[in-house]
């Protein structure tokens, strides 16, 4: 069984944009609000740090979650570690 690879000559091309005719757009790249990104979409600056800080808050409110089960999960093993000795 012989396998044929061809790749892309061209400059700044990729080969999944010869397959699909599109450039690769990575879920990561959407998520991060650059300014770049703030100015193609022209979002009013209010708008961007509302949604920054909205964002801030989220990742704060979460980082709290994951400390109070932390502690949990702390001190059910405590507890458990207790019981056989």
């Amino acid at each position: 069984m012989v396998i044929e690879r061809q790749f892309a000559h061209q400059i700044c091309t990729t080969l999944f944009s010869l397959v699909y005719g599109v450039e690769v757009v990575l879920p990561i790249e959407v998520k991060l609000s650059s300014l770049r990104i703030v100015k193609e979409v022209e979002l009013k600056k209010a708008e961007w740090t509302q949604a920054r800080y909205e964002r801030l808050y989220l990742t704060e409110d979460r980082w709290l979650t994951a400390l109070c089960r932390g502690r949990l999960y702390q001190k059910k093993m405590t507890r458990a570690y207790d019981r056989k000795i």
